[in-house]
């Protein structure tokens, strides 16, 4: 049975997914980056591609963290945003 949360907890939580978004969409910019200096064609594609996925990723992630942030902020239950 799990523990209910403290007050602040629920918040620390998208806040550590937030930073968790920001690392994953550097780590894609930086693969940007290292993927057009290859000298390697395969490398490009194929470190271009990986990079478009991360960058995508981190920041799809990035929106869910920062809506969930709002609604803690509203005083909203976590969920769907209502009238969506």
């Amino acid at each position: 049975m799990e523990s209910p949360r403290k007050p602040g907890q629920a918040r620390a939580v998208q806040y550590i997914a937030l930073a968790r978004a920001a690392l994953i969409t550097l780590l894609g910019l930086l693969l940007v980056f290292r993927a057009v200096a290859s000298p390697d064609p395969a490398w490009r594609v194929t470190g271009s591609a990986l990079a478009f996925a991360l960058v995508l990723l981190g920041t799809l992630m990035g929106a869910r963290a920062m809506r969930r942030l709002q609604q803690l902020r509203a005083g909203l239950p976590p969920g769907n945003t209502p009238g969506t």
